[in-house]
């Protein structure tokens, strides 16, 4: 590819990381919210917020990684929040309502 060609993908994955900052910051901070909630409230196992902050942090720190190197959303963010938030009631059964 020519030296334009690599000078756009730069720019677009750097608009990309700005446009999507705020939405990850958000994830992130949706996270900690809840892992703090199942400390506090409820009778959740004392090992529930680890689990959270695992499973929710990784994900979303693998989404905010896909987001710099691609310039884009990844294609399996919904395959992978599904299988995380189908993980809890499998981890503890007083995650299921």
């Amino acid at each position: 590819m020519n030296e334009a060609w690599g000078d756009w993908s730069v720019h677009r994955r750097a608009d990309a990381a700005r446009a999507f900052g705020p939405l990850i910051l958000l994830r992130y901070l949706c996270v900690a919210t809840i892992a703090f909630a199942s400390a506090v409230l409820g009778d959740f196992p004392t090992w529930t917020p680890i689990a959270v902050i695992v499973i929710g942090g990784g994900t979303t720190m693998l989404i905010h990684l896909a987001v710099h190197r691609y310039g884009r959303l990844p294609n399996w963010l919904p395959i992978v929040e599904i299988l995380s938030l189908l993980a809890f009631p499998f981890i503890s059964p007083v995650a299921v309502l």
